[in-house]
């Protein structure tokens, strides 16, 4: 790996349109483990890496007859769930599997493992091992730089992409910053690009403001959700050339540029991206988590994931727990991305690894508290964990690449070379400001916010009430909304007639800030905004992720339309 001067300055290319077209499909090859049947007994058995319910006991002789067989493998986060009694929970994320039913406590299920009988065994279908038939035997140069969070500018064989564009301005709803400003240069990067990828529609990835910079007519690669979350959000901003990409098929701007879009088994809308750029394959996974069941291709030449902590409220929205519990939960949060980065360095044996994803903070004052405790893994860890790979791995080593916007890395058939590159950085954002535009922009109607309710067609044995508070959340500063999903009932209550607890239902008690919920409703935005954003503290009966309730008013009911930001000058 080699660090050179910074490079002679090229004349910008001729922009050409590229076209798109679908390749095929990966070739698979399935793994399978043979469990031994003897000594199962009907029902459950926790046999280590699997759960087996059998129809009856195994009996000397007799055939084995299976009812299902499970992993113990966390479909949200990728870590192996802890088996006690009724529930397997994971000791990461804290998803919790009933498993009688194979669902999670949030109504997500989990699906079993084929399995055949060999005699006195089983043979269960565990991993499947990806490789791409169409790609070049020849390994030429692919370029690469990050340029903030999970944005990386890529190009291979003449053709450029983008990733989840964040350059510049908060997101979530005014309450998320950049750590470092971005360079100038990045935005020059973003409006040149052939091509960008949205992997979910969370303002973190398509974020508004820095979408502003393109042209309507830019085209976008999207995962292609059911509830088409991300294709309707870019709709809303007036984009129109999209194309929304089947999972796990092989698409190409060209033979040295190959990629596909893989997700998580765990019903999120999530997305991670992988590439074959001059022969070289290379994994993009800011928020796909537990991506395809870390079902990949291997031999990276790169991969590109979260390390430093997620995008979520959880624990320090979730007014169930006290503080020393959120601390505890957000801990194995952290531990849960070291895990994963573990496991994915296993699975795909990549020759680089690059952090991206990487830290934002909580500036304004008023989330000061929020950002003391949103804590991250620090980048040393990583490299830690790269390092102890290695060791056991000298044949095959891994290498940490710290995120850097000053340079463009260009990998050759077997090398690196760095490339420093001109950084001119953006104006730091006056979070103030972004907090003052929202509360004088955005005024909470409960009446409107009924009429939203009613029309949103989720129905569920769920009450949720709706509490506008002050920003710290200390007191009600606006007429409360109950909405009864179960009845269809959307009224007007006193504080005295909030619903906590109630026979036979979820509840979820929502205590926001009215501007925000007030934007949110106007504009048709993502609930979980609101959440990300940590602009809302939660109370729920049951104390479980309220899975369908978020995905409905998150992806399915939404409806984007832009607003323009304007700040007050000073």
């Amino acid at each position: 790996m080699a660090v050179t001067p910074k490079k002679p300055a090229k004349a910008a290319p001729q922009d050409v349109p590229k076209r798109l077209r679908r390749v095929g499909l990966f070739e698979t090859a399935q793994n399978t483990q043979i469990v031994p049947a003897r000594g199962l007994l009907q029902g459950i058995n926790d046999i280590g890496q699997f759960i087996v319910k059998m129809k009856k006991h195994v009996k000397m002789g007799e055939k084995p007859e299976v009812e299902w067989i499970i992993d113990q493998i966390c479909n949200h986060c990728g870590g192996k769930l802890q088996h006690n009694k009724e529930l397997a929970t994971c000791p990461y994320c804290h998803w919790a599997l009933h498993i009688e039913s194979l669902t999670y406590q949030n109504g997500t299920p989990k699906k079993p493992l084929k399995c055949r009988v060999e005699g006195r065994s089983l043979v269960v279908d565990t991993s499947i091992d990806l490789n791409n038939p169409y790609q070049s035997s020849f390994k030429g140069d692919f370029k690469i730089r990050y340029l903030n969070h999970a944005c990386l500018y890529i190009e291979a064989g003449g053709v450029s992409l983008i990733t989840d564009p964040w350059l510049l301005g908060p997101s979530f709803l005014g309450s998320g910053y950049l750590e470092k400003a971005s360079c100038k240069e990045a935005v020059h990067a973003l409006m040149k690009a052939d091509f960008i990828f949205i992997s979910s529609n969370r303002s973190s990835c398509l974020h508004p403001q820095t979408l502003a910079f393109l042209s309507k007519t830019k085209p976008f690669i999207v995962p292609n959700f059911a509830s088409k979350s991300v294709e309707k959000s870019l709709k809303g901003l007036g984009f129109n050339n999209i194309y929304s990409l089947e999972f796990t098929e092989i698409y190409e701007f060209g033979s040295f540029f190959q990629f596909s879009v893989f997700a998580p088994p765990d019903g999120t809308e999530e997305s991670g991206l992988y590439l074959c750029l001059s022969g070289h394959d290379v994994i993009v996974n800011a928020y796909g988590g537990y991506l395809n069941s870390f079902n990949l291709p291997s031999d990276l030449t790169l991969l590109c994931t979260a390390f430093s902590g997620g995008t979520s409220g959880f624990p320090f929205c979730v007014n169930n727990y006290d503080e020393a519990t959120q601390k505890s939960l957000h801990a194995s949060h952290l531990e849960g991305f070291k895990n994963q980065l573990e496991n994915l360095i296993a699975a795909t044996k990549p020759a680089y690894v690059m952090p991206i994803a990487t830290p934002y903070n909580q500036d304004a004052t008023r989330d000061s508290a929020i950002k003391a405790l949103n804590l991250k893994n620090p980048f040393k860890e990583g490299q830690q964990i790269c390092e102890t790979y290695s060791r056991s791995h000298k044949e095959q080593p891994v290498k940490w690449l710290p995120p850097d916007d000053s340079l463009t890395l260009e990998f050759k058939e077997s090398d690196l070379v760095q490339w420093k590159e001109d950084v001119h950085a953006l104006k730091k954002e006056t979070p103030q400001a972004y907090v003052n535009f929202y509360t004088q922009k955005f005024t909470y109607d409960p009446t409107g916010l009924i009429e939203y309710l009613k029309a949103s067609g989720y129905k569920a044995k769920q009450i949720v009430t709706f509490v506008p508070m002050n920003e710290t959340f200390e007191r009600v500063v606006a007429p409360i909304v109950q909405a009864n999903f179960g009845t269809q009932t959307f009224r007007i209550v006193p504080v005295r007639a909030i619903v906590r607890q109630q026979e036979g239902y979820r509840t979820l008690v929502l205590k926001v800030r009215p501007e925000i919920l007030a934007c949110v409703i106007a504009h048709g935005l993502s609930f979980a905004e609101m959440v990300r954003g940590f602009h809302c503290r939660l109370e729920r009966s049951p104390n479980v992720y309220e899975a369908h309730f978020w995905h409905h008013f998150s992806h399915q009911y939404i409806a984007p339309k832009p607003y323009t930001i304007e700040l007050a000058k000073g």
